[in-house]
């Protein structure tokens, strides 16, 4: 299962910024995080119930190719159905043994990751530069699972709507229309930051979120140290020239975003 939604798309003068929820298999996620100009938030293993594991589809590579010397694989495997079988009973028998721990009284967070490698990942993105990524991971040398992460995200992106930043004033994830109406934007980027972190609009039993709890909840984050949620909300770049980088080119930068200031910038200013 490869999926991927953009959740919000802002630009200004030539710079865009875009905010995607993409679905994989955890196979490649270390692949996905070489990428420095992304920020990014990922649904964690030591949060869920081992149990909702045990329920969800295994997560496979998507080609099945035969041995050869290099990095790619071959041509496929003459038995997919054989080679699916087999993996699946490999995850099969790490989930056996995730139960035997956690009949043993140990923790999700040690339990979930022995079967890490059949599951899958939810990562949040946000980032003005993309082409490094597709390049890359779009080429025919990289692991065809990636290519086919990197062809999702390339897609939803390509078929998206744009706001233009200068008019909404801030890019804010999973925050809704109606509580931009409702809400100053330094409440709505610390409920953005929360939800980034949860990588849901949604609370994670599922239930509506509460924008007190969630302005708690980024609090709590800000007070730990755990500054990642707060790289995925940006403002207009005119609008705080004294956050802003300049490189040779003249190119406006804040941290890994191009001519938009991002959130983690301006979070000293956070009470």
């Amino acid at each position: 299962m490869i999926k991927a939604k953009v959740i919000e798309s802002s630009f200004n003068d030539e710079n865009i910024l875009t905010t995607v929820l993409v679905t994989y298999p955890r196979i490649v996620h270390a692949e996905m995080l070489r990428h420095r100009m992304f920020s990014s938030s990922v649904s964690s293993s030591r949060a869920k119930p081992f149990s909702r594991f045990v329920e969800e589809e295994v997560a496979m590579p998507v080609l099945w190719q035969l041995n050869k010397p290099g990095m790619q694989g071959g041509d496929i495997h003459p038995d997919v159905e054989r080679c699916m079988d087999e993996w699946d009973k490999a995850a099969q028998s790490a989930f056996m043994r995730g139960m035997a721990l956690e009949r043993l009284g140990l923790h999700k967070q040690i339990v979930n990751r022995v079967v890490e490698p059949f599951t899958h990942v939810d990562h949040l993105i946000s980032a003005t530069e993309w082409d490094n990524f597709f390049n890359l991971r779009m080429h025919p040398d990289a692991d065809p699972t990636i290519q086919a992460v990197a062809t999702a995200i390339h897609d939803v992106m390509v078929d998206d709507y744009l706001d233009e930043l200068a008019e909404k004033e801030w890019h804010l994830p999973f925050v809704t229309k109606k509580e931009r109406e409702d809400h100053a934007y330094e409440t709505l980027c610390m409920v953005s930051a929360a939800r980034c972190a949860r990588v849901s609009y949604s609370n994670h039993d599922g239930t509506n979120p509460s924008i007190a709890r969630d302005v708690a909840l980024a609090k709590k984050l800000i007070d730990s140290k755990h500054w990642s949620p707060f790289e995925h909300q940006a403002t207009y770049a005119q609008h705080v020239n004294d956050f802003t980088h300049y490189m040779k080119d003249g190119s406006v930068w804040s941290n890994n975003f191009r001519g938009i200031i991002q959130y983690r910038s301006l979070i000293d200013n956070v009470d």
